[in-house]
């Protein structure tokens, strides 16, 4: 069946509310009957600072957490305790996001709605690290020929399968160098002059 709920007196409060009473959680909780059962809730965890919880069972106890807004703004995926704005955790192997669109992936880096920097992949630009509104830029794109681009404004350093290139002359990299296995702090100089 369909449940309608209807509420005309503005918008200022909520049309439903769970309202626990006492120490305990306000929750809803979702069961879905079938060959394979399922159960899904979330609602505000009173026993953890009134976080609020999106669970894979009708019970806080009883399931996995999946996601907790924090009642700081704090948001956790996969992790109860958010340390930073977005905080997302695996238990059994890598932690990832995926950022995908039809253009391509893009993470900007923004004060007060002021754009500093971004990070961006596609199919044209491969990985491009962007500072300043593209004033200064490290591109590195991968194909049948390895290129490293280094940018700033106009000049343009390109570094292509060993040999470097700038906007002012061509250089070589010729300096070979062994390293000790289990050594830290290992170094070495590169002087290219035209």
């Amino acid at each position: 069946g369909v449940a309608r709920f209807q509420y005309s007196g503005g918008n200022d409060y909520e049309v439903i509310r769970v309202e626990s009473l006492g120490n305990n959680d306000a929750h809803i909780g979702f069961f879905a009957d079938g060959d394979t059962n399922y159960y899904g809730g979330f609602g505000i965890d009173y026993s953890d600072a009134g976080k609020f919880k999106l669970q894979t069972d009708n019970l806080f106890v009883g399931g996995s957490n999946l996601m907790t807004w924090d009642r700081d703004g704090k948001v956790g995926i996969n992790n109860t305790g958010p340390t930073v704005n977005l905080d997302v955790y695996n238990g059994s192997g890598w932690g990832g996001i995926d950022i995908d669109g039809t253009s391509g992936g893009e993470l900007r880096f923004q004060k007060a709605g002021t754009n500093y920097g971004q990070i961006y992949g596609n199919d044209s630009s491969g990985f491009v690290i962007n500072a300043l509104s593209g004033l200064e830029e490290l591109s590195l794109q991968a194909g049948s020929t390895l290129l490293l681009y280094l940018k700033k404004s106009t000049e343009t350093v390109l570094i292509r399968q060993g040999k470097l290139k700038t906007s002012i002359t061509n250089a070589i990299i010729k300096k070979s160098c062994n390293f000790s296995n289990g050594v830290a702090n290992q170094k070495v100089d590169f002087y290219i002059a035209p």
